[in-house]
C-alpha cells in the first residue's frame, strides 16, 4: 500500500498539525506534535482522531470560549474582576464574538480520516467506527463556525446567506492550498446534516468505546437534532431528540442529586463529554484559562471573573435546585458552581450535549409543530426533576414557547447557549443599562472574520459592517 505523508501547513487557515498519540484518547498530549506522519493503518487513523478530539478541549473552543463567550455576550453573565478577559465581549464590542476560525485545524484532520479509512489495513469494523466519529467531530465543527459566522436559515438579514468555507477533501501540502469563496449557509446545513446521518449509519452498527468521551449514535442524533433546531426544521428536532434519549445511556439527574453531577468526572447527563487533564495544561498560561478558574475562587490563582447577571438570578422560580448553583459572591453578586475543579486544581471534564438540553430540543421542536402536548410531557420531565411544578395543559402558544426558552437558559447557563438561542429566533439582546440594546439586526450579532485570514485570501469577503 503507498504511503500517505500529511505534510504540515504553515499558512494558519489551512494549518494541518497532527498528534502521536497512545491508544487511549485521554492520553495525546499537545506537545507532541510532528511535520510529518504516515496514515497506514486503521490504529494511525485512530490516533488521528484522537488528535481532532483533543482540539475540542481547546482553550479557544469548549475548553473555554463556547462556553463563556456566548453567556456575557448575551444576558447570563457580567464581569466583576476586570483582567483584560472578556471586557470587550460584555459590551458587545465591534470585534468582540466567537472566534474560533482556527477550527479549520481540526476538520482538515477529520478530513483524512473520512477521505482515505477505506485503503487503511485493519479492522473493517473499526475503520466505519473511526469514520463515523470523524464525521460527528466535522459537522461539530461547522456548525459551531456557522453559529459563530453567519444567520441560521430564514434568519438572513438584509439576504446575507453568506456561510463559511466548506471543505471537504484534506489540504495534504502547500500547493494543496485551498483559497476558495466561503458557501452559502444553506449549503452548511446540507452537509452537516449528510455528515450526521452517515455517521449514525456508522455508529449505529459499529458504536465506539470510551463513552462519552468518544461520540456514538446517540451523540449523533443529539447533535443532529440541535442543527435542525436551528435551522427551523422543528418537526425533524424533535423526532432526532426523542432517537436520541431513547437510544443513549444518560440520565436526567433528579433534583435531589443535580447539584452532584456538577462535582462528577463524568457527568451522568453527558451524551458527549469532553475529557480534560492535567496534560492539557501546558499552554502559556495554563490554568489561567481554565472555566473553573474564571467563573469560582476556589483555589489561588483563580481569575475569577465571571458572576450571574442580576436579571438571571430574577428569573429563577422559588424551589428550583439549579439556583443552588449560584451562590453569594463579592458585592453583591452570584458566582456559579458548575465548573468546580472536581477532578483537581483547575480541572474538570466539559460537557457538551446534556440529556436535558436534548429534552429541550424536543420540546421545542414539538411546541413549534403541532404538537404542544407532547412538549408540556418533555418539559414536565424537566421541571419536576429541578424541584419545580408541572406544566399546565393550559400553558399554549407563545406562552409555551417563553417557558421553554426560559428553561433553556436556566438549565443551560454557563454552557454556551443562550447568546445563540437569541441570535437563532432573531431575539434583540438586553443587557442594565447604560448598555444599549444589541438588535437582531445588528451587524455586531455576527462575529468578525479574522482580519488575517481576510488579507491572506482574496476570496474570503468579511461579514457586513467590520
Amino acid at each position: 500500500m503507498l504511503r500517505k505523508i500529511i505534510i504540515l501547513l504553515l499558512v494558519p487557515v489551512f494549518l494541518g498539525v497532527f498528534s502521536s498519540c497512545e491508544d487511549e484518547l485521554s492520553k495525546v498530549p499537545k506537545d507532541l506534535l510532528v511535520a510529518d506522519i504516515a496514515l497506514v493503518t486503521v490504529n494511525d487513523y485512530q490516533s488521528q482522531l484522537f488528535s481532532a478530539y483533543k482540539r475540542v478541549n481547546d482553550f479557544g473552543y469548549y475548553g473555554q470560549q463556547m462556553m463563556v463567550g456566548p453567556e456575557i455576550l448575551a444576558d447570563n453573565l457580567k464581569l466583576i474582576n476586570r483582567t483584560g478577559r472578556y471586557e470587550d465581549e460584555e459590551v458587545n464590542s465591534i470585534g468582540a464574538g466567537i472566534n474560533i476560525w482556527d477550527r479549520y485545524t481540526m476538520i482538515n484532520e477529520c478530513n483524512f480520516i473520512i477521505n482515505d479509512i477505506a485503503d487503511a489495513t485493519g479492522d473493517a469494523v473499526l475503520k466505519n467506527t473511526v469514520k463515523g466519529e470523524a464525521l460527528f467531530l466535522r459537522a461539530l465543527a461547522y456548525h459551531d463556525l456557522l453559529r459563530a459566522f453567519a444567520y441560521e436559515p430564514g434568519r438572513f438579514v438584509n439576504g446575507f446567506n453568506t456561510g463559511v468555507i466548506m471543505r471537504i477533501t484534506p489540504t495534504r501540502s502547500a500547493p494543496d492550498a485551498d483559497l476558495r469563496a466561503r458557501g452559502t449557509v444553506e449549503e452548511g446545513y446540507t452537509l452537516i446534516e449528510q455528515d450526521l446521518l452517515e455517521a449514525i449509519t456508522l455508529l449505529t452498527a459499529n458504536p465506539p468505546t470510551a463513552f462519552p468521551f468518544r461520540a456514538n449514535a446517540a451523540a449523533a442524533r443529539a447533535l443532529l437534532a440541535r442543527v435542525y433546531l436551528y435551522a427551523g426544521r422543528y418537526p425533524e428536532a424533535a423526532n432526532q431528540a426523542d432517537a436520541a434519549l431513547a437510544g443513549t445511556t444518560a440520565t436526567l439527574s433528579t433534583a435531589a442529586n443535580y447539584a452532584a453531577i456538577w462535582n462528577t468526572p463524568i457527568n451522568p447527563e453527558s451524551l458527549f463529554e469532553s475529557e480534560i487533564r492535567l496534560l492539557n495544561w501546558s499552554t502559556v498560561d495554563g490554568v489561567n484559562n481554565s472555566l473553573n478558574s474564571l467563573s469560582m475562587n476556589t483555589f489561588p490563582s483563580a481569575q475569577f471573573i465571571l458572576a450571574a447577571s442580576d436579571d438571571l438570578i430574577a428569573t429563577f422560580e422559588t424551589g428550583d435546585v439549579r439556583r443552588t448553583l449560584w451562590e453569594p459572591g463579592p458585592g453583591g453578586s452570584f458566582t456559579g458552581r458548575k465548573w468546580r475543579g472536581e477532578k483537581g486544581v483547575f480541572l474538570e471534564n466539559i460537557p457538551i450535549i446534556r440529556y436535558s438540553e436534548v429534552l429541550l430540543i424536543a420540546a421545542e421542536g414539538k411546541a413549534r409543530s403541532a404538537n404542544e402536548a407532547g412538549a408540556r410531557v418533555n418539559l414536565t420531565t424537566l421541571r419536576t426533576n429541578r424541584g419545580l411544578a408541572s406544566v399546565a395543559d393550559d400553558v399554549t402558544g407563545q406562552a409555551l414557547i417563553n417557558l421553554i426558552l426560559r428553561e433553556r437558559r436556566l438549565e443551560l447557563c454557563l454552557e454556551g447557549h443562550r447568546y445563540f438561542d437569541l441570535k437563532r429566533l432573531g431575539l434583540d439582546i438586553t443587557k442594565p443599562a447604560p448598555r444599549p440594546v444589541v438588535q437582531a439586526s445588528d451587524f455586531r450579532i455576527i462575529a468578525r472574520l479574522p482580519v488575517g485570514e481576510v488579507q491572506l485570501n482574496p476570496n474570503l469577503v468579511q461579514n457586513p459592517g467590520y
